[in-house]
């Protein structure tokens, strides 16, 4: 066993009466909702609790688990105030989760080592509940790969980022953006790691929440000419004529994306450009 899955273990082991009595009367307090929707209390009460076991899971470092507690914590919340769009299949995926989680730290308090993937499908179910952001994972170039898709405003990417690398224990150099750039023209592509956020509110979010060092690929869709329009300019869907640049570019970044997850930026780059190039008209010889 790691050294660091050693103290998690150990502390575990103090922290887990504890947590195994604020699932329980989690669980209660949900049943009760159930049967008695108006009864606001008993859902302030269970997301109280579940606040109680997020607290208490970050602090012996078991994050995971932790952002399972979270995301159950913050749709007891959306369920106590009557915002969830289908309270039925949040009751039924929040209850699993109160029964998934406290086997799973069981598990770990047994002496099994903490595997968060194992949690993914419910975190995604809870996610997709509360139209937050989604998780997949996948290998490219032989490294674990992890997909985040936000769900949320793009102004907040950093509520959904910092999580998920947390939920991975990822580095920041770990971390790369894809997003949309007007001072690149359409169908322009660069890569970098760091320094400003140019105006990107979704770039300045997660710039606040996790700091700057992190991989940037910058898609360009150009800038409209006038300041009053970039807002339109970036929230309005893709027009046909766009398509004829960016299926181009997406399909390359798809063939060249191995590259970029072996850390060579510079062969991404040189790739995309090579396949998006436009194909020059062959020479006809003189008769």
């Amino acid at each position: 066993m790691r050294l660091q899955d050693q103290i998690s273990f150990t502390m575990l082991q103090w922290v887990k009466p504890q947590l195994d009595e604020a699932l329980s009367a989690a669980r209660e307090a949900l049943e009760a909702f159930v049967e008695h929707p108006e009864d606001g209390a008993a859902m302030r009460a269970c997301a109280h609790d579940l606040r109680q076991v997020h607290g208490t899971l970050q602090m012996v470092e078991l994050y995971g688990a932790a952002e399972v507690a979270s995301e159950l914590g913050a749709l007891a919340d959306d369920l106590g105030r009557g915002i969830t769009v289908e309270p039925e299949e949040a009751y039924a995926v929040m209850m699993r989760g109160l029964m998934q989680l406290p086997d799973y730290l069981e598990r770990l308090s047994s002496g099994h080592r903490d595997v968060p993937m194992v949690l993914l499908p419910l975190l995604n179910d809870l996610r997709a509940v509360r139209g937050s952001a989604l998780l997949s994972e996948g290998t490219l170039a032989g490294r674990k790969t992890y997909l985040l898709k936000p769900q949320n405003f793009m102004n907040d990417s950093g509520v959904s980022v910092g999580p998920a690398l947390r939920f991975f224990k990822l580095p920041l150099s770990g971390l790369v953006v894809i997003h949309d750039e007007i001072d690149l023209e359409p169908g322009k592509m660069k890569v970098k790691t760091g320094g400003g956020d140019a105006g990107q509110n979704g770039l300045r979010s997660i710039t606040a929440t996790l700091g700057p060092d992190y991989r940037r690929v910058r898609l360009g869709v150009g800038h409209p000419g006038e300041k009053h329009l970039v807002t339109h300019h970036v929230l309005a869907n893709f027009d046909r004529d766009d398509i004829a640049w960016l299926k181009p570019l997406v399909m390359a970044m798809v063939e060249a994306a191995p590259l970029l997850a072996r850390d060579d930026d510079t062969g991404f780059m040189s790739k995309v450009a090579l396949l998006t190039a436009p194909i020059k008209p062959k020479k006809e010889k003189d008769a």
